[in-house]
C-alpha cells in the first residue's frame, strides 16, 4: 500500500477505492501500474464456461420434445385426462358445474389434469436441456471436420441467418480501449510506456462516465420518405417571385 501510496502520490490510502470503476469492472489502479488486477482475473475465471456460446440454441428442438414426451409417459396421462373430462362432462353437464358441486369425478380429473401440466412444463425443460447438450457435443466435431474438408463457407459463416442481430457498440471508447490493451509495449521506452498507461487510464474513466447511445430507429418505409419529401400544396411561397417583378 506504501507503494501504490507513493506512485499514486496520494494522501490517504482510502482514495484507491474512487479508481474502482464499477461500470467498467477494471481496476484502474493496476492498469496504471501495469499489472494484472487479482479481482479482474479471478472475476474473469470465475465466469468462464464452456456453456456460455452464442451460438448455442436457446428453444427446444423439435426432436428432443417428441422424445421427450414419448420417454415420459404424458401419453398415457393425456388419454386418462381426456377420459375423466368425458366422465365428467357424462355426469354434471360440463366441467365448471362439476367443479362447482365438487364431485369425486372431478377430483380425480383435477389431479390427472394438474400432473400433466407440471409434467408438460417439465418435459420443456429437459428437451431444453438436451437441445442444448446435443448442441456442444456436437459443435466441436461439426468444425474440425470442415477445417478437414476446407469448406468454402465456415460454420459461423453457415449459422448468420439463424443467429439474428449481434450486439454491437458504437463507442469509441471501447475501441480506444481494445486498441490500448492489445497494443504491444516491450519496445517501447519506459516515458513512452508511462504515457501509454495514463492514457489507458484516462479512456477507462472516459468511458465509466459515458452512457450507451439509444439504439438506432426501425428505417422508414419507402411511403414515409416520400410523403416527406413530396411537397404539400400551398407550401411553395410566391411572395418573393413576385416581389422581384
Amino acid at each position: 500500500m506504501g507503494q501504490l501510496q507513493h506512485v499514486m502520490n496520494h494522501k490517504d490510502a482510502g482514495i484507491y477505492q474512487a479508481y474502482i470503476n464499477q461500470r467498467v469492472q477494471c481496476d484502474t489502479v493496476a492498469a496504471f501500474l501495469g499489472r494484472p488486477s487479482k479481482k479482474a482475473l479471478i472475476s474473469a475465471a470465475t465466469h468462464m464456461s464452456r456453456y456460455v456460446d452464442p451460438r448455442a440454441p436457446t428453444e427446444t428442438g423439435q426432436q428432443e420434445l417428441a422424445q421427450a414426451r414419448a420417454d415420459s409417459g404424458i401419453l398415457q396421462l393425456i388419454e386418462l385426462r381426456d377420459m375423466l373430462c368425458r366422465e365428467v362432462c357424462l355426469e354434471s353437464g360440463n366441467v365448471r358445474q362439476a367443479k362447482k358441486d365438487g364431485t369425486e369425478l372431478y377430483g380425480m380429473y383435477a389431479n390427472v389434469a394438474a400432473k400433466v401440466t407440471s409434467m408438460n412444463v417439465l418435459i420443456r425443460k429437459v428437451a431444453k436441456k438436451n437441445t442444448r447438450q446435443k448442441f456442444f457435443e456436437e459443435i466441436n466435431t461439426i468444425e474440425i471436420n470442415q477445417q478437414i474438408r476446407n469448406e468454402r463457407s465456415a460454420y459461423l459463416d453457415a449459422l448468420n441467418d439463424t443467429l439474428g442481430h449481434q450486439p454491437s457498440h458504437r463507442l469509441e471508447e471501447r475501441k480506444m480501449i481494445a486498441e490500448l490493451i492489445c497494443a504491444d509495449t516491450e519496445s517501447l521506452d519506459e516515458e513512452i510506456k508511462l504515457q501509454h498507461r495514463l492514457c489507458t487510464v484516462n479512456t477507462l474513466v472516459c468511458l465509466g462516465r459515458t452512457r450507451e447511445p439509444p439504439r438506432p430507429r426501425l428505417p422508414r418505409t419507402a411511403s414515409q420518405v416520400l410523403e416527406k419529401r413530396t411537397p404539400t400544396p400551398g407550401s411553395f411561397s410566391t411572395h418573393r417571385h413576385f416581389s422581384t417583378l
